[in-house]
């Protein structure tokens, strides 16, 4: 028999199984395989390429193997072609071709530029930010290479050449999985540096562009400065949205959430609303102005992103989480969105997660408000989010962001092992009687840590009579601990606040009958006029079962 041409007999050297299953499947290398036997084709070369008949289909194998062509209907690599190439692989190796180690080059020689253009700045600042915190991941030198993707649930296969790699989404194109793959894979080889990449990364994006943007709020914010609330039109409230939305589609997080608040602001005060205040306002414009004066300023990428922020965390994948339920409350942001936050309380960490349902405001008028405990549940359950209240339940396949907020990923599921008490679950050292100790643990965390890390549950031996302040509209309840140290309960009275206030008010009545209540309180301590406070989340009668 003829002997193939060089180029394909090296091609053929490559093709061992892994390889063919890069090009195919498990499935078709394997009937490929069984058809093997009896096989016994009609060989003629044409140039570089070899054409192989038999059962009455033709298989042309070029040196780019995924680019061979059978006669069949099937597209692209088919049952016919695998047994043509084991088929032919075995000639060849008769050839005295010798096996030579597999050449990864053209893998290493892939310009990173295209990569990183491919998964575009955010994915691949997730990516770094990941291999910086959790190494590489799992790789494996074949004929092939292997990579597995955890927190993309992908598998690619890397092949000679690059445009015959296989990823487990089934793209033909370079995926973001395959772009991804393969920088992991330059980065073991030593052929560029995460560290490397990182700094390129902070040094490139549109700074202009962005810089632009943040001239134009600081000509709007001066020029509300220099007219006067008194006489600005109410349509600045439109153009203060119309900001936001650019910010919003240049990425630039902090000043749209700033700038949507500042709307909201501005609408209290068209509508005459009690809860407007000059100084809040004040305080909000200038804050606005300062931001976008420092990023008309800023001379590296990375000042850039700091002062722009991020629109959301990455969610990675977390352990398994045993947790229960122990309260929610809803928010309503001038920022243009609105929603409820659940906490679950995590039993083997014994820390607080959190759970956000979130709706966008800006794009219309807002719906009917719907009780928090009537949204459905997430994670694979059945039923209602108020279901879960003293529920235990074991959540597999979670993913956290890094301040432990919980997301509702397809891939999560969780069970209902059986029912729990609120006060079976957290332990004693986690239910703060001691104000004085309250404040040293959660100090670290003022003024803006995370919020998981602020709410905490009390236990007060006594309250103090409750305050109005008429001219802030606040409701405060002074809550005392043992030693008679006071965590003041503070409330605004707004519409959104309706009935988180009457629900205190009716506690408050109750104290005239019975100061000894038992009573517990969730929710998240702050520091504010150099008072400790507490924003309540959820009020427990009797806690643990006293009657």
């Amino acid at each position: 028999m003829e002997q193939f041409p060089e180029g394909l007999r090296e091609a053929l050297a490559r093709a061992d199984e892994d390889y063919l299953m890069g090009l195919s499947n498990k499935g078709t290398v394997n009937r490929g395989k069984k058809d093997l036997q009896g096989y016994s084709p009609l060989v003629r070369i044409q140039g570089e390429e070899a054409v192989l008949e038999a059962g009455g289909e033709t298989c042309t194998l070029r040196p780019s193997l995924r680019d061979s062509a059978c006669t069949c209907p099937s597209r692209g690599i088919c049952r016919h072609l695998i047994t043509a190439i084991l088929w032919a692989r075995e000639q060849a190796a008769g050839q005295n071709t010798e096996a030579e180690e597999s050449d990864f080059s053209p893998l290493l020689d892939y310009p990173a530029e295209k990569l990183k253009k491919i998964l575009g700045p955010r994915k691949l600042a997730g990516l770094l930010a990941r291999i910086q915190s959790q190494g590489l991941p799992k790789m494996r030198e074949t004929s092939i290479v292997a990579v597995e993707l955890p927190w993309e649930a992908a598998n690619v296969r890397l092949l000679v050449p690059v445009e015959h790699s296989a990823c487990s989404c089934h793209s033909r194109q370079m995926c973001v999985h395959k772009a991804q793959a393969l920088l992991c894979y330059q980065i073991w080889k030593g052929k560029i540096s995460a560290e490397v990449l990182s700094k390129e990364q902070q040094e490139s994006g549109n700074l202009e562009e962005i810089k632009g943007i943040a001239d134009q709020v600081c000509r709007l914010v001066s020029e509300q400065f220099q007219t006067g609330i008194s006489r600005l039109p109410d349509s600045v409230c439109d153009h203060m949205e119309q900001l936001a939305a650019l910010c919003h589609s240049r990425q630039i997080p902090n000043l749209e959430r700033e700038l949507r608040t500042a709307a909201g602001v501005y609408r209290r005060y068209f509508s005459r609303s009690a809860a407007y205040r000059d100084e809040e306002l004040l305080s909000l414009l200038a804050g606005i102005y300062r931001r976008a004066w420092k990023l008309t300023q800023a001379r590296e990428e990375k000042e850039v992103r700091e002062l722009a922020g991020a629109f959301r965390a990455e969610y990675e994948p977390c352990p398994t989480l045993t947790m229960t339920l122990l309260g929610e409350r809803e928010f309503h942001g001038d920022s243009g969105y609105a929603g409820v936050i659940y906490y679950f309380w995590e039993m083997d960490q014994e820390r607080f997660y959190t759970y956000t349902w979130v709706r966008p405001t800006f794009y219309g008028q807002p719906t009917r408000r719907k009780n928090a405990g009537y949204h459905p549940a997430p994670w694979q359950l059945e039923g209602e989010m108020g279901g879960l209240y003293e529920k235990k339940l074991e959540l597999q396949g979670g993913r956290a962001s890094g301040d432990r907020r919980l997301s509702s990923s397809e891939q999560s599921r969780a069970v209902i092992l059986g029912t729990v008490k609120p006060w079976e679950c957290l332990g004693s050292q986690n239910q703060y009687e001691d104000f004085e100790k309250m404040f040293r643990e959660k100090r670290p965390f003022f003024p803006n840590g995370p919020e998981a890390d602020r709410v905490v549950l009390v236990i007060p031996a006594g309250y103090r009579k409750q305050e109005y302040d008429k001219i802030r509209q606040i409701f405060r309840l002074i809550l005392l601990d043992g030693q008679d140290r006071s965590l003041v309960l503070e409330v605004k009275y707004r519409k959104e606040e309706e009935r988180v206030v009457k629900a205190l008010e009716q506690f408050a009545r109750s104290l005239e009958a019975d100061r000894d209540t038992g009573a517990a309180f969730l929710g998240i301590c702050y520091v504010e006029e150099g008072r400790l406070k507490l924003y309540p989340i959820e009020i427990y009668r009797n806690w643990g079962g006293r009657t």
